[in-house]
């Protein structure tokens, strides 16, 4: 970990300041809050969805901030990620939403 940053379970970083910590943790919980949200909606209308359907615009900050939830919730087994191929679109099914 880097200087200043402490490795608490397998995702969090906690800071010196633990305001700071709970601000990242608080933000992650809401990114999964609203893909979950936005997985809900699609999943009604089909069974798989492609993480490219999710890109809302093509830089690398939306696309980590795409992928971040769904590697929690996969986590969490609420859904599960398939690669076919490498470099490939990730396709998503529902397990426990």
């Amino acid at each position: 970990a880097r200087k200043g940053l402490k490795f608490d379970g397998w995702y969090r970083f906690k800071c010196k300041n633990s305001m700071r910590s709970q601000w990242h943790s608080e933000d992650i919980e809401r990114q999964v809050k609203d893909m979950k949200r936005e997985l809900k909606r699609r999943f009604a209308l089909r069974d798989q969805v492609l993480f490219s359907e999710l890109i809302v615009d093509d830089t690398v900050e939306a696309i980590v901030e795409t992928y971040i939830p769904l590697l929690f919730m996969a986590t969490r087994r609420q859904i599960q990620l398939e690669q076919k191929e490498l470099f490939g679109d990730l396709s998503i099914t529902c397990k426990n939403l």
